[in-house]
């Protein structure tokens, strides 16, 4: 009788454990019995010409806290063949308790130390020229301070959110139905478009913290150059009377451009275009700016530039001026 009442009460203690824990949030599964720091993913935007969760294929991590020997500078992590994060060598976590900063940078950078008070700066840069296909101009990063295993550490791993360090710049061309004399363009007569007036370069650096509130970017002023978008769409009018378009996209880095210091330039048959900024613009990291111009014959009208989240949604629409 002693022995089944002790067998009631070992079940019942193990059922209160079992849902006491369940009660907080999932304390059974968030800390890793073995210790082991593992990593999931999730990268900001669907668009062309910049990484998406599919796309990345390496980062760094570092995480630092008070106990050197749990602290890493910055581990390169790459998918094995089962997609899953795996670093270059073991990270562990302290304990379930701890705090401590961390920060991750994609691509994966090995010249670069994260640490707090002895970063190396990192170069980022566009390109001159680019290209849907290639992702070479977009830099990522994300950051937390005061990270607690135990609390934000989601099914055992981290949730890295990564963000963009770089602005984008989508361009819509809206022709007027004079290119339409002689019949809709089956292509796109659209060439030579240039930007001109901006960094293609800057210099990434941090506080004293893996803070992404404190990355800063410095915009390096001896690298303004002109840059070639990339086409994305080209919609011809459904007849005659009719407006055609044509969508343009790039990669800027994030700096402060002066009136009448960016150029919009291109040439539609024979005839050369040239639109400028009309007044002071701030093109901030992870930000989609949208611009439309309307092309006529002899004239050249731009709408607002306007600025949306660079994530997964789409932003506002553009806005025509007719």
């Amino acid at each position: 009788m002693i022995d089944m009442r002790r067998h009631f009460l070992s079940v019942a203690a193990l059922t209160f454990l079992l849902t006491g824990c369940s009660k907080t949030d999932g304390c059974l599964d968030r800390f890793p019995e073995d210790r082991v720091i593992r990593v999931a993913t999730e990268v900001g935007t669907m668009t062309k010409g910049s990484y998406t969760d599919g796309s990345l294929t390496d980062f760094d991590l570092a995480v630092a806290g008070m106990n050197s020997r749990y602290s890493y500078d910055n581990i390169r992590f790459t998918k094995n063949a089962d997609g899953e994060w795996t670093p270059a060598s073991l990270m562990l976590w302290e304990n379930s308790e701890a705090f401590v900063d961390i920060f991750a940078f994609a691509p994966s950078n090995p010249s670069v130390t994260f640490r707090p008070g002895a970063q190396t700066p990192v170069n980022v840069s566009v390109q001159e020229v680019q290209t849907e296909a290639d992702n070479t101009s977009d830099v990522l990063y994300w950051g937390k301070t005061g990270f607690q295993p135990k609390r934000d550490l989601v099914d055992g791993k981290i949730a890295i959110e990564f963000r963009h360090v770089m602005s984008k710049l989508k361009l819509t061309l809206r022709l007027g139905t004079e290119f339409n004399f002689g019949g809709v363009p089956k292509d796109n007569p659209i060439s030579e478009l240039k930007i001109s007036g901006t960094s293609l370069s800057a210099q990434c650096g941090w506080g004293d913290t893996y803070s992404y509130d404190e990355l800063s970017l410095y915009p390096d002023s001896k690298s303004v150059k002109d840059m070639a978008p990339y086409q994305t769409v080209w919609a011809p009018g459904a007849d005659e009377k009719t407006n055609s378009s044509v969508e343009y996209e790039c990669i800027l880095v994030p700096q402060t451009v002066e009136a009448n210091a960016l150029i919009i330039s291109f040439k539609g048959g024979e005839k050369t275009y040239s639109w400028k900024l009309p007044s002071r613009q701030v093109f901030e990291r992870n930000t989609v700016y949208t611009l439309t111009l309307q092309v006529g014959k002899d004239f050249l009208i731009a709408g607002e530039i306007t600025a949306s989240p660079w994530e997964q949604t789409q932003g506002p629409e553009d806005m025509f001026t007719d």
